[in-house]
């Protein structure tokens, strides 16, 4: 895969700059949140700390998944949605 580097670390600064801790406790709709717990790109702990601003969220840990579980896992994030949004 081709990356420009400097758009790629100005990317990544821009995420890690982006912080919704003051309002996103007040989106009305349900939520999921997935928890990868061995993530090594964004820490579970900052996960579960996000998770803890949703105390009406349903809160799922895919134990022993990491950042990219999404696409090598995603029977498992298939089925939680699907439980989810049932």
């Amino acid at each position: 895969i081709k990356r420009d580097p400097d758009l790629y670390y100005e990317i990544g600064a821009a995420v890690w700059r982006f912080d919704s801790r003051d309002w996103v406790g007040k989106l009305p709709q349900r939520k999921l949140i997935i928890i990868p717990t061995a993530d090594e790109i964004v820490p579970p702990e900052t996960q579960y700390e996000m998770a803890a601003l949703l105390p009406d969220a349903q809160v799922i840990e895919l134990e022993g998944g990491l950042h990219e579980s999404v696409m090598n896992r995603p029977g498992e994030y298939i089925e939680a949605i699907t439980e989810f949004v049932g």
